[in-house]
């Protein structure tokens, strides 16, 4: 293979590369990589900001829901005599939480707010809790009670469950 002189043709001149667009240019190219990270560091983020509002004193409230409803409303927090605050029932990030023996420890928080109304949450517990709502401060969680070893009888109880 033969490169071209002057007089067979034009010679171009050589490529350099600005480090600084250099370096932007590959962070765009690896976007999954960063949008990745982002996303593994959210759960933590969440819960320094629920932690610099609340101090370190966190807490989950369980409120039993009747029957499923198409919204759920809550009294403002800080002025009962506003609007209530809706959160839309099918948009809501939905847990299960089966009494099974090997689960006896595992979000055992939720079962505390559960029994009591309300119960506060360790950093772990918090981050737990964003982890498997899927970065939401709130959501419904529903207790399968299993009567039978076939599984073929269930009574579920639902409720909503935030961070206070």
């Amino acid at each position: 293979m033969a490169f071209p002189t002057k007089e067979d043709g034009c010679i171009q001149g050589g490529h350099s590369c600005v480090p600084v667009n250099a370096a932007a240019a590959s962070e765009l190219v690896d976007r999954s990589r960063v949008f990745k990270s982002l996303q593994d560091k959210l759960p933590t983020l969440i819960k320094q900001k629920v932690n610099s509002r609340n101090g370190s004193n966190t807490h989950l409230v369980a409120s039993r829901l009747s029957i499923p409803q198409e919204g759920i409303k809550l009294p403002n927090p800080v002025d009962p005599s506003k609007p209530k605050i809706a959160f839309p029932y099918s948009q809501l990030t939905h847990l299960n939480l089966e009494p099974a023996k090997e689960n006896k420890n595992k979000m055992e928080y939720l079962r505390r707010a559960i029994t009591v109304g309300t119960t506060p949450l360790s950093d772990e517990e918090l981050i737990d809790f964003l982890q498997h709502t899927r970065n939401a401060t709130f959501g419904v969680v529903t207790v399968r009670n299993n009567t039978s070893e076939d599984n073929s009888s269930h009574d579920s109880l639902s409720y909503f469950v935030y961070i206070k």
